[in-house]
């Protein structure tokens, strides 16, 4: 995999996750995207984008949005970030962890 398509997936994988967020905490305060708007300062089109994956997320959007909604975004960001890269790292050295008792069953006399 190339290092421009692995910076992608793990734009893509960040956005998602943030955007997840985004949207349950929006749903738990009973919050528009209008009123999102109002509360950030963050004009209604561009949320509108960065909810819709059509715009990758600022810092500044980031630190904005996790004191209106009162969760640290960026925290959620390394976290996928840090994750993504484990996964990815396993599967393309076919590295899956497996017990010792997984590996006990394969050995032959």
């Amino acid at each position: 995999m190339s290092e421009g398509n692995n910076t992608e997936q793990i734009l893509n994988e960040i956005n998602s996750s943030i955007v997840k967020i985004i949207n349950n905490k929006m749903n738990e305060f009973n919050l528009s995207q209008k009123t999102l708007s109002e509360k950030t300062k963050i004009s209604q089109p561009t949320i509108s984008k960065l909810l819709s994956k059509k715009a990758n997320f600022s810092t500044k959007e980031l630190i904005v949005l996790s004191d209106a909604l009162k969760i640290n975004l960026m925290n959620v960001a390394y976290k996928t970030y840090e994750n993504f890269g484990k996964q990815n790292f396993l599967y393309e050295h076919n590295n899956i962890p497996v017990s010792y008792t997984h590996l006990r069953a394969h050995e032959t006399d």
